[in-house]
């Protein structure tokens, strides 16, 4: 099943969209060939304006659209995350209770994804960047609080119906693939998911294509999206240097049930364009497609295993989640 991440909403309406946004965006992204799409809720003042009866018209258009209600990615809750001084602060993000209302009443999610974003190294907010191994002693202090906060929302997540999944940024204060599969092995995270960006782990010097097989069936979701493996920007899929056809195929034999979903940010008049020039890319890439045989897949594909970069590419904005 082909679907959207949040992304999708973020470039068509900004950082600030809302739930009347993303109802107003499903029949056109039904007509560009989707299938399915991640709900969000980008900002928290957004989501103190969500209401139950938001969710319930949301889920009641994607069902008469046929289209599928993917994870839930409550992507403010990551600001609990992102500081030392947050970190310690005891309990639940703040907000936790809100997100999983909102995801319950939608409805069809069996996913809920909180990113952990680049950690604040100063109290003037500046993230961290450069190499993993330059914040390895500032991850190593805060290890206890991050597991103590994660296991708080992980059990508030199940108790909720919900299997609890993480978004790893680069700089957040986990780490990579390595530090996910060791946190797996912790009692209360055997059932841990992970959202596989596919730019965020290519910007952190993950070799993307093993992941899958790495990983397990931890793998819950994706955000498949593309970049120069440098800056972490979300492009269309073969739009960068990663390898997308062996990504795929490793999915696939991994047994990862899930949607594939596309993450582009882009301007919003660009926003049908690469998502139907995605799609058409990924089908032809994808190993289980049975449509990605003939001449507008073969184009596709030159497009797609070129790793072509756009005009202008670079001047997109990070990736939001």
């Amino acid at each position: 099943m082909y679907g959207v991440s949040p992304a999708y909403f973020f470039s068509s309406f900004g950082p600030g969209f809302r739930p009347s946004d993303i109802l107003d965006a499903l029949p056109g992204l039904r007509g560009l060939g989707y299938e399915s799409f991640q709900p969000e809720a980008f900002r928290a003042e957004a989501a103190e304006a969500w209401t139950g009866g938001d969710s319930e018209r949301i889920a009641a258009r994607a069902r008469d659209l046929g289209l599928s209600v993917g994870p839930f990615v409550a992507h403010w809750l990551g600001a609990g995350f992102s500081t030392a001084e947050s970190l310690g602060r005891r309990g639940l993000p703040e907000g936790t209770d809100r997100a999983l209302e909102i995801a319950a009443a939608l409805g069809g999610a069996s996913v809920f994804a909180v990113p952990l974003p680049a950690l604040a190294l100063s109290r003037q907010g500046g993230p961290a960047r450069g190499a993993d191994s330059a914040i390895g002693p500032i991850r190593a202090g805060l290890r206890g609080a991050l597991i103590e906060k994660l296991g708080r929302l992980a059990e508030a997540v199940r108790k909720a119906g919900f299997r609890p999944a993480l978004e790893l940024l680069p700089g957040n204060a986990l780490g990579g693939g390595a530090e996910f599969r060791g946190l797996l092995s912790v009692p209360g995270f055997g059932d841990l998911g992970l959202v596989l960006d596919t730019g965020h782990f290519h910007a952190m010097g993950e070799e993307v294509p093993v992941l899958p097989e790495s990983l397990g069936g931890a793998i819950a979701a994706t955000h498949l999206c593309d970049n120069d493996g440098i800056e972490n920007l979300s492009l269309a899929p073969g739009a960068g240097t990663i390898p997308f056809r062996p990504l795929l195929a490793a999915l696939a034999a991994s047994g990862y049930p899930g949607g594939l979903d596309i993450e582009i940010v882009c301007p919003p008049g660009d926003v049908a364009r690469e998502y139907r020039k995605a799609l058409d890319t990924l089908r032809s890439l994808d190993p289980s497609d049975p449509a990605r045989e003939g001449p507008a897949a073969e184009a596709a594909e030159r497009r797609g295993g070129m790793n072509t970069r756009e005009p202008g590419a670079r001047t997109l904005e990070r990736s939001p989640a």
